[in-house]
């Protein structure tokens, strides 16, 4: 098991608990109270009792949505479980309609016929790791799992847990020397066989350790079987990771677009005489007919995360229309930009409710001031930016539009004022009306990644580094200790623009070539971004 790539951030106290550890050469025996994995200490070391705890944990993960034939199925045409999308659209019902027909389901047929189906799902999905007779065993003990001792397994883009990356998973939690560890943490003490964990220097080791500490309740997961890889992405932070049960080869070109960059206006009154796209308040918004096409293109490539941009998103009269159609698909939607009074806008609660992030472009230090208003907004609607009801905030700076005297101030202001907003650092882009305007402050050392490496260290700010900036300091960034693994510099390969605008697909949004013309009845983009 390998991880190949890994990415920080967006384009508990309780009563029980549990761990996973690496044995080595140490040997435990397993004990618990039957089935019931809450409050009491438990270890489970032996195959047969791991089995069971992984098991009760896919049927804690609502790993199916299936639901028997009723009166509200039949009203919904609900016969395939996986089509919940399709269906509220194809027959015009409501969230709470649609609702109603599963759990209404569920109290009509009652548990008996639910424990079937769940036993029929499970012997053909999980035959491999589980026989029936295990699975209808453990189903029938009605066993128990405290929500704070529970592996959250990663989702595919429909919301079923995505089977093949877990039984991967269980393979190796099974058949090699780990225990799982939990019960009751309110004390402060470690669990009493919590000494017999052991370092190892083992990838395979280490990388599963890595990605069970990644994993949790919000992170989608998408297959990409030309490389052999699984895309994990965290729903809340958008931190991912690329890992490989089998494959220790370097990807370097994705089968799917993990990332899209997805333009919706050319529309922009703020006159910047830097702007890569030219935009100007001319411009003119993409029809939202054929961005509900391009986002659906995008969610049958199986796209996890969409960058809205423009021109100025907020100036398209559908912004909050097109979150909503990114969000339905399940796919982390984001926008980046620069007005300042997004506050005032009617809808802006219901904008934080539905983005997973805004990032906002900022030059000075009374550009960020402005967006700390924002947040103060926020929270006086009781919105938090970065939790879980509300988008997380990112400060977009490109520093060679500013001095260094400026930069340094604005990243102290963040540190001051601002504690945790993270920071994405842009290179310029030479494209545009860029390509004409010269700015002053172009790097001539590498200088600044000690500054920010001085920030992230003593203040604690995240960064995150454009693949432009990547692309011209590779090699300064990793001799000064950045993770190789955290830089993607190649536009193209993990990720595409799309400019509904004029519904083409580029390499990237600064490519000079023609792009790639669209329909816009395609069923996806994979032929189009398998050519970059």
């Amino acid at each position: 098991m390998k991880i190949k790539s890994i990415r920080y951030g967006f384009a508990n106290n309780s009563s029980s608990a549990h761990s996973i550890v690496f044995l080595g050469n140490n040997k435990i025996k397993s004990h618990s109270e039957g089935s019931d994995y809450g409050w009491d200490y438990f270890t489970l070391a032996d195959k047969e009792s791991k089995k069971k705890y992984l098991l009760l944990t896919l049927l804690r993960n609502d790993f199916v949505d299936f639901v028997p034939h009723t009166a509200l199925t039949e009203k919904s045409g609900w016969i395939n479980p996986f089509n919940s999308e399709e269906v509220i659209e194809k027959y015009n019902l409501t969230r709470d309609e649609f609702e109603k027909s599963k759990y209404g389901a569920r109290a009509e047929y009652g548990e008996e016929i639910m424990k079937k189906i769940q036993s029929n799902y499970l012997v053909e999905e999980y035959k491999d790791i589980f026989s029936k007779e295990f699975i209808e065993n453990t189903i029938n003990e009605k066993g128990y799992i405290d929500h704070q001792s529970i592996i959250y397994l990663p989702k595919n883009l429909n919301g079923t847990v995505n089977n093949k990356f877990s039984k991967e998973l269980f393979s190796i939690l099974i058949n090699e020397n780990f225990a799982i560890l939990g019960g009751n943490d309110n004390g402060g003490d470690n669990h009493p066989d919590a000494e017999y964990s052991a370092l190892s220097k083992d990838k395979s080791v280490m990388t599963t350790l890595k990605v069970l500490d990644f994993i949790g309740s919000n992170v989608l997961c998408v297959y990409d079987e030309e490389n052999d890889d699984f895309v994990l992405q965290a729903t809340n932070s958008g931190n991912k990771i690329r890992v490989s049960f089998n494959s220790d080869l370097k990807t370097t070109k994705s089968s799917i677009p993990e990332l899209i960059d997805l333009k919706i206006t050319d529309n922009c009154s703020y006159g910047c005489t830097f702007c890569y796209q030219s935009s100007t308040k001319e411009g003119k918004h993409a029809n939202f007919e054929n961005i509900k096409k391009a986002i659906l293109m995008l969610s049958n490539s199986r796209t996890m995360e969409i960058a809205i941009g423009g021109g100025e998103p907020t100036t398209h009269p559908d912004l909050l229309a097109i979150l909503k159609e990114i969000k339905t698909r399940n796919m982390l939607a984001c926008f980046t930009t620069k007005n300042f009074k997004l506050h005032e806008r009617p809808d802006f609660e219901e904008i934080l409710k539905t983005a997973n992030s805004i990032a906002f472009s900022c030059n000075s230090v009374s550009e960020i001031q402005n967006v700390d208003e924002i947040m103060d907004a926020a929270r006086n609607i009781g919105l938090y930016p970065g939790s879980r009801d509300c988008a997380q905030f990112y400060i977009q700076m490109i520093p060679e539009l500013m001095s260094d005297k400026m930069f340094s101030e604005s990243l102290e202001f963040i540190n001051r004022e601002m504690y945790d907003t993270p920071v994405t650092l842009l290179g310029y882009k030479d494209f545009g009306f860029g390509e004409k305007y010269k700015p002053k402050n172009r790097f001539k050392t590498s200088e600044w990644i000690d500054n920010i490496k001085y920030h992230s260290k003593e203040n604690n700010i995240k960064f995150g580094i454009d693949s432009v900036l990547v692309s011209k300091w590779e090699k300064e960034l990793i001799e000064k200790g950045v993770d190789p693994m955290a830089l993607v510099g190649n536009e193209g390969k993990f990720s595409c623009y799309l400019d509904a605008v004029t519904m083409k697909v580029h390499k990237s949004s600064f490519s000079k070539e023609p792009g790639i013309q669209l329909t816009g009845e395609e069923k996806d983009i994979k032929k189009e971004f398998a050519t970059f």
